[in-house]
């Protein structure tokens, strides 16, 4: 069994590794907000996921903030699973996988606070398509 804290999670992004820029990484599910709800609607609709990120601003082209850039209103796929485990999923090593669309933040996209030690972060929430897919074997 793999328990799951501090620097365990493994964040990959149409097959690119990003986690060496996150500092929070989590899936997230929540009551799916509806209007109108019919007798022929699935109990498998009624959450949403999103992908939670806080990760550094780097500037280079291959950093999140050059994908949340460039990538806006796009579909790219997503992983996570735990550090140290292998790249193939297991019982002992889940790995959760789904769609997510690319969305600005409604908050601080570049800069942040001035400080003598503190890196510039960004936090965004990713909707994905459907529910992520936990994969085991």
């Amino acid at each position: 069994m793999v328990r799951l804290g501090r620097q365990d999670l493994i964040l990959t992004i149409d097959g690119t590794e990003y986690s060496n820029q996150c500092t929070n990484v989590e899936l997230r599910s929540q009551a799916r907000e509806s209007g109108t709800v019919t007798f022929g609607g699935s109990s498998a609709t009624s959450r949403s996921y999103v992908l939670a990120l806080t990760f550094i601003q780097q500037t280079t082209t291959a950093s999140l903030l050059d994908l949340l850039w460039s990538s806006v209103g796009e579909q790219v796929d997503v992983a996570i699973r735990p550090a140290g485990g292998s790249t193939t999923a297991s019982a002992d090593n889940p790995i959760w996988t789904g769609t997510v669309v690319v969305s600005e933040p409604d908050g601080a996209l570049v800069g942040g606070s001035a400080s003598a030690s503190d890196e510039f972060q960004t936090s965004v929430e990713w909707s994905f398509l459907d529910r992520p897919v936990r994969t085991v074997a």
